[in-house]
């Protein structure tokens, strides 16, 4: 199932109150893995990757100029936050939680997406030279 680039793009008129919204448990499930999987493939991709020069556009080129909060030296500790917070959401290891609604759900091949896309994302963030941990 694909919705498109953003959570809030893909949802149907019918689906932005609370009601309609939970009355499609399995939809509401997909749309929440979808926006979760595209939330963090933009931390590992453009929070981390792209100020640390460490993707194709600006590899070995380090721009801290366009960390997320430049002047007080938090991206990077905000990053981890955010990585840790998906870790609890969606974490094998952490349930009850929307693993586990998931698996209810049989929706076991997009929470494996999405769990593969954080486990590569908490690598690049371990993975990162001391020296482009954004210290500026």
């Amino acid at each position: 199932m694909k919705y498109g680039p953003s959570y809030f793009r893909c949802l149907s008129r019918k689906h932005r109150s609370a009601a309609g919204y939970l009355g499609d448990s399995k939809k509401a499930l997909s749309l929440l893995i979808n926006a979760m999987l595209e939330s963090i493939y933009k931390t590992r991709d453009w929070r981390i990757a792209q100020v640390s020069g460490l993707n194709k556009q600006t590899l070995g080129q380090y721009l801290p100029q366009n960390q997320q909060y430049p002047y007080s030296k938090a991206s990077w500790a905000a990053i981890g936050a955010t990585i840790d917070t998906y870790a609890q959401l969606i974490g094998a290891d952490r349930q009850p939680n929307i693993a586990t609604i998931a698996h209810a759900k049989n929706a076991d091949s997009g929470l494996l997406a999405v769990q593969k896309a954080l486990a590569m994302t908490q690598q690049a963030y371990r993975d990162t030279p001391p020296g482009r941990a954004f210290q500026l």
